[in-house]
């Protein structure tokens, strides 16, 4: 199974039964129990990036040599594509031909998708909302775990291919709706104090972004900070209208305590 452990680097799945983690939720790296797995060629971390993108499933090889070289091909595709593979293969050690399997029309990174950091974030992410709306207590752990997986940027290493442009995006955007739903969670079981300062920093980091300004007065508010909840408010209200040319009001008034004084038009 997977846990926790503290005395490892943030971010890294530690599995308790020793088998091959990847990581694409920052850097691309492998561990095997736990152990660092040095990848040293750039063709074949782009190679592993872009197979744990689709871990579990077949990507052709077509697909894989229009990634890794784009326009610039090499004299004879399919043998490069094969030592590149077969490199792969021979870092990751014995384990290697069983994890990264010829399989037509391509290949396939054949492991449990808690292997890879990313599928193991979305669990934990659906795990915490499904328990938000009844449980909100249970929820703050799960979505706590799932974002201290990440590393830093996600897929790196092939954000100049499609198919890395497109999950490192998709990504990204589970990444910030999870810190939101963590945040809902949070002020939820009233660590309203608790919160402030991570939703300032979130709406530092995403101004344009109205779920983090309506938690943001709502947790000044219930925190005793009533004035610093209105000023906030009406930076939303400037920041988001800047941002989409029109008012944002209307969504922004589901936060807006009652007691506040209105605002002119």
């Amino acid at each position: 199974m997977l846990t926790a452990d503290s005395s490892a680097p943030a971010g890294r799945l530690i599995d308790s039964l020793g088998r091959v983690q990847f990581g694409i939720l920052g850097p691309v790296e492998v561990t095997d129990g736990g152990d660092p797995v040095s990848i040293p060629g750039a063709r074949e971390r782009r190679l592993l990036a872009l197979l744990a993108i689709s871990a579990g499933r077949v990507v052709s090889a077509d697909r894989l040599v229009s990634e890794l070289w784009g326009a610039d091909l090499p004299r004879d595709p399919a043998n490069a594509l094969q030592a590149a593979v077969s490199r792969l293969r021979k870092v990751l050690g014995p384990r290697g031909p069983e994890t990264v399997v010829t399989r037509s029309p391509g290949y396939v990174l054949e492991v449990d998708p808690d292997a890879v950091d990313a599928r193991v974030f979305e669990r934990l992410v659906a795990e915490g909302r499904r328990r938000l709306a009844t449980q909100p207590a249970e929820a703050v752990q799960p979505l706590t775990e799932a974002l201290a997986l990440w590393r830093g940027a996600p897929l790196v290493e092939v954000a100049d291919t499609d198919m890395g442009q497109v999950e490192a995006a998709r990504l990204e955007e589970a990444r910030l709706a999870a810190e939101e739903d963590r945040a809902d969670a949070l002020l939820a079981v009233g660590r309203h104090a608790d919160v402030v300062g991570d939703l300032e920093a979130l709406v530092r980091a995403q101004p344009f972004r109205e779920r983090r300004w309506g938690q943001l007065m709502l947790a000044l508010y219930r925190s005793g900070r009533q004035a610093e909840a209105l000023r906030a408010y009406q930076e939303a209200r400037r920041t988001l209208s800047r941002s989409s040319g029109s008012n944002p009001r209307l969504t922004l008034a589901a936060s807006r305590p009652r007691s506040w004084p209105r605002t002119r038009r």
